[in-house]
């Protein structure tokens, strides 16, 4: 995934982990995905996803615009969609 370039400052000691997560109840499956990007010094040093069908809670916190929140959504959402689909193969 191409990075994109953030308006905010950061602090060069600290290393920044943003996770998003993306929940699917509008399937009978009801998967739930959940993703991490782990940044220090301004590069990308860690991204993680996980995926399954067990229920999640969401706290909505604020926004801070960053791209890197975004990468999280989608590929929390890839993560659902690849559960769902290893769901219907095993179940036919």
């Amino acid at each position: 995934m191409k990075q994109q370039k953030r308006a905010q400052r950061e602090d060069t000691s600290t290393y920044y982990v943003w996770i998003g997560g993306s929940c699917d109840y509008g399937h009978k499956e009801r998967a739930g995905g959940a993703a991490v990007v782990i940044e220090h010094n301004g590069s990308i040093i860690s991204r993680d996803v996980i995926s399954d069908h067990n229920s999640v809670g969401v706290k909505i916190v604020q926004y801070h615009k960053s791209p890197l929140l975004i990468e999280t959504h989608d590929r929390a959402t890839e993560a659902m969609a690849k559960t769902r689909k290893e769901f219907h193969q095993k179940n036919k």
